[in-house]
């Protein structure tokens, strides 16, 4: 593999004396590296940089105010909106369910209180026929269960 040349084919494959000289290199450069470190004074940043740092920090910050005042105030916008849409959804649902009802009483409302006013008499004739018979009550039904027996029916 070392011997085959390379798809590029300008460098020649490497041996193991190139590799030595390369390890050795790096060796020297990282050492190198190490010993020219820039003194720590310069790494302070200077009364320029350090108002311009100061400077950028500031608009950061009221960049980031402004955007956040933005922002809450989208978000209070999208509430409110999404608020007011479910009231009307639920009273237009109200509404609707409140015509139905209307119309069907309009159309059976004649029946129902025909129903009732049954219902009524029937009571009435039950009660007079226990008194007529001087029974009680029929103990196998109480008053709201013959009350419950008519609404059902």
């Amino acid at each position: 593999m070392a011997s085959e040349r390379r798809p590029g084919g300008a460098l020649p494959p490497f041996t193991a004396h190139h590799l030595a000289e390369v390890v050795e290199a790096g060796r020297h450069g990282a050492a190198d590296a190490l010993e020219n470190q820039p003194a720590p004074s310069s790494a302070v940043p200077s009364q320029t940089e350090m108002t311009l740092l100061a400077r950028v920090i500031e608009l950061f910050t009221a960049i980031r105010q402004e955007a956040s005042a933005t922002l809450n105030g989208l978000q209070a916008e999208i509430a409110a909106r999404r608020e007011a849409f479910t009231q009307e959804r639920y009273e237009g649902r109200i509404r609707s369910i409140e015509a139905s009802m209307r119309a069907l009483l309009n159309r059976h409302g004649g029946e129902l209180e025909q129903r009732v006013y049954d219902a009524l008499k029937a009571k009435r004739e039950y009660e007079y026929f226990n008194y007529i018979h001087k029974r009680t009550a029929d103990p196998k039904v109480d008053k709201w269960q013959f009350i419950l027996l008519f609404l059902i029916v």
